[in-house]
């Protein structure tokens, strides 16, 4: 056995286990310890122990129930936080391994030989979950896997190249096959009826072509004699009318006319009016009172400029202080003169700023009221030359439009000439159906196109007819020779049926026991049955693990024994008995 840190790496492929020993794990609250030969028969009522042994197997190996749950809640004894279970097993060459899984409230440990272990690692080592308990326990296979044992036995089935499969066809299926990939005969059939399915629309499209071709050369003559005889008839309809039209008209002097009048809408008189239009528009207001403004305002300024210093200079005059200007100190006396001084002129010159910021306001007002005047009179002039502009204009426009309506409409009313666009627009249609006509000989060439191409879709729609039939047969001969290794004595698995009215293979998952369904099986019938199925999964995987039989009192005649170590439970009012038989274990096999 190869060791590589810490890690297993060889298969077992066979094992007998020898000891079970354990403690806090369902009926085994205290420690229990159980050992096993090749063949081993447990005694027990219900409850004294035996599923718990089949339960701890299943837990050390796989971490689940012998049922496969995944919750192992229900597998800890009552009342406990953790639990234990060790398993001592030999493989074929007789090397001894020590399995233990410990579960500490919600950690759980591993150990093979003292090596940690992961699930992962332990799957490689045995097997997968659900394989490893198909052997262990006979039912499980075929009432837990249900219909997913469809997936795992395909897996394990030993794989069947294309050309064993052709070789057991009949020459002509085997001649179409022989190029083609069927590596999923399902996928490939189904391809192929999608393909068929292409071809049935294309020959419901063929089919309405050449029906309409046909149509068409038929109609062919009829219609083009009909079409020539129209457009004759209409030329000289639309000729007569057009002669009436502009009769008495000089059609020519009328377009001179007309192009004049154009020309003249653009003359001197509207010119002139316009360059006065843009005079008016770009003429801007000049103020005869900004003179006198701007000298109030400049001596209003000044006032408030004289106004400031001369308030600044009294805020700085004390009695005792300096004078700023003379730089003698004042007296109380002096003080008083000066600032009486001060006072009056600052009252001065706050009535002069009065006077001059009233004089302001009314040369603002005047101002303002001489702009509002100008901008009237703009506005008046503007509108009174565009009314001149609309005049002129107006007048020569009638003079169009009248020359205008004698070049369109002639002698005509209106609805008259729309009678003759109409003639004009049908001429048109049926002078274009003409061009657009098919020659008989081209029809004629289309149509053998188009039958030509039924013909080939035909060809191709029954070769597909044949690829999918030999297809179905290629599936048939696969399934027969694929499903020879699951052949068991009274037991049989179908994974496949044939639909009746196609041919075809579908996946199933079908079980029998000795032509019954299991679903109808005695619960000795099912253990028979499921010890036939642990058997065969032996033979399919290679793999001799335990058997672990429940309910072994239900079949204690007449079933197959599965092969390498087995244990039987049966139930019987007593405790929990371990019994090994006194022959050896190759006497027994």
């Amino acid at each position: 056995m190869k060791v590589i840190r810490g890690m297993i790496m060889d298969k077992i492929k066979q094992f007998t286990i020898t000891r079970v020993k354990m403690k806090g794990f369902k009926a085994f609250k205290e420690e229990k310890e159980v050992h096993l030969g090749n063949t081993t028969y447990i005694y027990g009522a219900n409850g004294q122990g035996k599923t718990s042994i089949a339960d701890a197997i299943a837990y050390a190996f796989c971490g689940v129930s012998f049922w496969g749950e995944k919750s192992t809640e229900r597998l800890m004894s009552k009342g406990e936080s953790q639990m234990c279970v060790e398993v001592d097993f030999v493989n074929k060459d007789g090397e001894l391994f020590n399995l233990i899984r410990r579960k500490n409230g919600s950690t759980t440990t591993v150990t093979l030989n003292g090596h940690q272990m992961t699930q992962t690692n332990l799957v490689n080592i045995f097997a997968e979950k659900d394989i490893f308990l198909s052997l262990v326990n006979p039912i499980y296979f075929i009432e837990k896997i249900a219909s997913d044992g469809r997936e795992l036995l395909q897996k394990l089935l030993p794989p069947i190249s294309q050309e064993e499969i052709l070789s057991k066809l009949s020459e002509l299926s085997r001649d179409l096959l022989e190029k083609e990939s069927l590596l999923e005969p399902e996928y490939y059939i189904k391809n192929k009826r999608d393909e068929l399915k292409a071809t049935d629309e294309q020959e419901m499209y063929l089919s309405g072509q050449l029906a309409l071709l046909e149509e068409q050369l038929e109609a062919n003559s009829v219609t083009k004699n009909k079409l020539e005889t129209n457009i004759k008839t209409l030329k000289a309809k639309i000729a007569s009318v057009m002669e009436k039209q502009f009769a008495g008209i000089d059609v020519e002097n009328i377009k001179q006319q007309y192009n004049a009048a154009k020309k003249s809408s653009s003359n001197d008189e509207i010119l002139a009016l316009e360059k006065k239009r843009m005079e008016i528009q770009n003429k801007q207001y000049v103020s005869k009172f900004a003179g006198e403004g701007n000298k109030t305002e400049a001596e209003l300024k000044a006032v408030h400029s004289e106004y400031n210093r001369l308030y600044k200079k009294a805020t700085g005059i004390r009695p005792g202080v300096p004078c700023p200007t003379c730089t003698h100190s004042l007296t109380d006396a002096e003080f008083n003169t000066v600032k009486k001084e001060i006072i009056q002129e600052l009252n001065n010159l706050k009535a002069k700023g009065v006077k001059l910021k009233s004089q302001l306001d009314d040369i603002v007002k005047l101002d303002t009221k001489a702009k509002e005047q100008f901008l009237q009179y703009q506005a008046d002039d503007l509108k009174k030359v565009e009314e001149e502009i609309k005049a002129v204009k107006s007048s020569t426009t009638a003079d169009i439009d009248k020359l205008r309506d004698i070049l369109t409409y002639g002698n005509f009313s209106e609805e008259q000439v729309n009678k003759l666009e109409a003639m004009k627009a049908e001429l048109y249609s049926d002078e274009t159906d003409l061009r657009a006509m098919r020659s008989d000989d081209e029809l004629q060439k289309m149509i053998e196109s188009v039958k030509l191409q039924i013909k080939d879709n035909d060809v191709s729609r029954q070769f597909i007819k044949y690829l999918i039939a030999a297809a179905n047969e290629y599936a048939v001969k696969r399934a027969e020779i694929m499903l020879t290794p699951l052949k068991m004595k009274q037991a049989s698995i179908k994974l496949f049926e044939v639909v009746k009215s196609t041919g075809e293979l579908k996946g199933t998952f079908k079980f029998a026991y000795d032509g019954k369904d299991y679903r109808w099986l005695s619960t000795s019938e099912r253990i028979k049955a499921g010890l036939e199925v642990a058997n065969l999964l032996k033979r399919l995987t290679g793999l001799a693990y335990p058997t672990f039989i429940d309910n072994a009192e239900s079949i204690n005649t007449n079933f197959i024994r599965p092969y390498g170590q087995t244990i039987f439970a049966f139930v019987k009012k007593c405790a929990l008995t371990i019994q090994e038989p006194a022959y050896t274990s190759k006497e027994a096999a």
